[in-house]
């Protein structure tokens, strides 16, 4: 009925921003779909033209006009777009595995079949406005807000707030409506004091499950206590991958692995876990939470088994896990509709994120891994994960940061690694390089032996 009254929406998973999106206009071609789609059980049933592509593989991949598929989710998507039969590259040119550069060029070329095209959305709102459309855009992010909004209604834990004009407004007031107090968006941190070394990746490869050429090439780096070091580049360059290879996600082709001094490069997950190794992982519903558990179990997912929570009999201390949840959700800020028995999945993306970070950081690692540690989230929440990440390092511990993020490479991190085609270009001090350095470098205009 919305779509009848001329009403589109596009789902939350989306995540927009002003970043390249890719816009898939409904085609006449997809009609010959429309039959076998409505009988598609496992994806659910839709009505022609009105269903939204959704982030998650598991719901219903119609296409409709004005559908946005944001990039950082595309190379995710891919596996889950091929698996609905109808919807693929196989539909009309036969299956193969590609990389995300690849579905870019793909869509280039056959761009006559679904009729896609490339803009930035900022600009696709732009000429939406000119077309006499109204535009209700909901975010948590500052600079889309200033860039697209003419007027900003602000809601703070499901309470109005006020309206402003964007116009007469900036960040700041809009950040203090928004979270209730002042924002620092500059990160506040002591110079780095690095010891030990704690992660040494040596020649490290990783195969690409999409082509020939690796996706993780002869990487080496360390990272040494006491400091935060990160790993920079355009999303899809293999950091993720190093990432898997370093946590035990994914098994490693070549080289090696060394933590606190011991070859971990085939060792078991839980093996690196109890090692003091903990991972804030890239997608939180992936691979950081059990959306249809409990708040309380998901705090104890990699510490369920320990005597504090379970008996000699293996029954779970209910008793002990409830009050262990409490704690962090306190200690953490961590907020939920019914506390500890919340389910994780009604929970919003920022609160969720805390819960990772709450779980990872009590485990008092000497390791933390922080994969795009702030996606999602708003000013306030990602206000609270700098200033996380940065006290795990003035605690000693090592930190691997891997971000997508320009303002926050510079400015949290102590040193940069950046990746470009499966390797490490450069190494740059955030004190003394620019953004537009770390650009050219992360485009691969340049690149340096890093040994």
């Amino acid at each position: 009925k919305l779509a009848e009254k001329g009403v589109e929406v596009t789902p939350e998973h989306l995540k927009i921003s002003d970043r390249a999106t890719i816009c898939m206009p409904y085609h006449k071609l997809l009609d010959c779909l429309e039959e076998d789609r409505l009988q598609d059980k496992k994806f659910g049933s839709t009505r022609r033209g009105i269903s939204p592509v959704y982030a998650d593989k598991y719901m219903k991949k119609a296409l409709r006009m004005g559908d946005l598929l944001h990039l950082e989710t595309l190379k995710e998507r891919l596996d889950g777009i091929v698996e609905w039969k109808n919807l693929t590259v196989e539909h009309g040119y036969g299956h193969v595995p590609v990389e995300t550069e690849e579905m870019y060029q793909w869509l280039k070329n056959y761009g006559e079949f679904f009729g896609p095209f490339i803009c930035n959305t900022t600009e696709y709102l732009e000429k939406a406005i000119t077309e006499g459309k109204s535009i209700l855009f909901i975010t948590h992010k500052l600079n889309e807000i200033m860039a697209v909004a003419d007027r900003c209604s602000v809601l703070r834990k499901g309470k109005y707030m006020g309206t402003v004009e964007v116009k007469d407004c900036d960040r700041a007031q809009l950040a203090r409506m928004m979270v209730g107090r002042d924002v620092e968006f500059a990160v506040q941190k002591d110079p780095a004091k690095p010891t030990d070394v704690v992660l040494e990746v040596k020649n490290l490869c990783m195969a690409s499950k999409r082509s020939k050429r690796n996706s993780v090439s002869d990487v080496s780096f360390q990272v040494r206590a006491g400091e935060i070091v990160c790993i920079a580049g355009i999303e899809g360059n293999g950091q993720s991958e190093l990432v898997y290879g370093i946590t035990g996600l994914e098994s490693v082709l070549s080289g090696s692995v060394m933590f606190c001094g011991e070859d971990i490069t085939n060792a078991p997950i839980r093996k690196r876990s109890l090692m003091g190794m903990s991972h804030i992982p890239e997608d939180r519903h992936k691979h950081g939470l059990v959306l249809d558990y409990t708040l309380e179990d998901n705090m104890v997912l990699q510490r369920y088994f320990e005597n504090e929570f379970t008996t000699k009999g293996g029954i779970l201390r209910r008793g002990n896990i409830r009050d262990y949840a409490e704690r962090l959700i306190e200690q953490f800020d961590v907020r939920s509709g019914q506390g500890p028995i919340t389910m994780t999945r009604s929970m919003s993306g920022g609160n969720q994120q805390r819960a990772i970070i709450a779980r990872e950081i009590d485990r008092d690692p000497r390791l933390l891994i922080a994969v795009q540690p702030t996606r999602g989230i708003d000013v306030g929440a990602i206000e609270y994960v700098h200033k996380q990440i940065v006290a795990e390092r003035d605690a000693g511990k090592a930190v691997l940061l891997v971000s997508l993020e320009l303002d926050e490479v510079m400015t949290v991190s102590d040193r940069i690694l950046v990746m470009y085609e499966g390797e490490i270009v450069g190494e740059l001090d955030p004190k003394t390089s620019t953004v537009e350095e770390l650009g050219l470098y992360m485009a691969g205009a340049k690149r340096e032996d890093v040994r």
